[in-house]
């Protein structure tokens, strides 16, 4: 597992073109997300045009609107989206290597609530990411996520994991 930590150039760029693909997946769901649409319609929409777009056959979308949005890794339903949260998790994938990145979209806007939950943990990653260094250990890294974002005003606990970074898959 030690050696798996260390990319090579080539992996690096599979990995990053996997991230941009997951990017191209939420601008696509930004341009065709419409009230009335089934979380399965969304799916497959935008899965099929990151998959025109390069991204390997494998990838998939979890969507997960109104109160199913704080469930993980949720496979989309037949449900009819309307204002609220529409919570989007990419699982890209690009030559065997993946990137996976949630994102959530609001049909209309969010409670003030919603909003100050979104901007707390914004600040946290933000604050984290600044401070990443090259060769530093995953776990660090976590532990300086939460004391970032627990030192924020809004934080509030949840239970689980609630960031998504890039890994990849080699197959």
């Amino acid at each position: 597992q030690e050696a798996r930590i260390v990319k090579t150039p080539d992996e690096i760029e599979k990995i990053a073109r996997a991230a941009q693909l997951a990017h191209v997946g939420f601008q696509c769901a930004q341009e065709v997300v419409e009230s009335g649409m089934t979380e399965t319609e969304i799916a497959s929409s935008v899965r099929s045009l990151m998959v025109n777009a390069g991204a390997d056959g494998n990838t998939c979308l979890y969507v997960a609107t109104g109160s199913r949005s704080g469930l993980a890794h949720t496979p989309p339903r037949e449900i009819k989206i309307g204002p609220g949260p529409i919570v989007l998790d990419f699982h890209t994938a690009f030559q065997g290597y993946h990137a996976d990145m949630a994102r959530t979209l609001f049909l209309g806007k969010p409670t003030a609530e919603q909003q100050a939950m979104y901007d707390c943990l914004r600040d946290g990653i933000y604050a984290t990411i600044e401070a990443v260094t090259a060769g530093m250990p995953m776990l660090e890294l976590k532990q300086l996520f939460y004391r970032n974002i627990r030192s924020l005003p809004n934080w509030i606990m949840l239970a689980g994991p609630i960031v998504h970074g890039v890994g990849a898959v080699n197959m």
